[in-house]
């Protein structure tokens, strides 16, 4: 049980630091919301859809399939679409929650900064 929380708090810690990282602090507490929802059962998650440029291994599919199972407590299947825009990284998309970590997005942001 002390294992899970630590990773757990890990998985939490990391993604507070990437919406930090990305200035998107103010999406916390809607994806807080969502989260509790997902886990509440209130969602109709029927899978996880994980975006990336290449094809997840099996270990990687593994490894986010069981991530996501501990987070809903409950078994999520996981589909892998490929869509090579994205050109590194992944998006994850569970029920209405959406998670963009693609170099896409980061080249885009980047962009922005630049010019304005």
């Amino acid at each position: 049980m002390a294992k899970a929380l630590k990773k757990s708090s890990i998985l939490v810690s990391g993604f507070i630091d990437y919406l930090k990282n990305t200035r998107q602090e103010n999406l916390l507490p809607d994806v807080t919301k969502i989260l509790e929802d997902i886990t509440k059962g209130k969602s109709k998650t029927e899978k996880v859809i994980v975006t990336s440029a290449v094809a997840l291994s099996g270990p990687q599919k593994e490894q986010i399939t069981n991530l996501v199972n501990k987070l809903f407590h409950k078994k999520i299947p996981l589909e892998n679409k490929l869509n090579g825009e994205l050109l590194g990284g992944f998006t994850v998309k569970v029920g209405d929650w959406f998670l963009d970590a693609s170099l896409k997005r980061d080249l885009n942001s980047l962009k922005k900064t630049l010019l304005s």
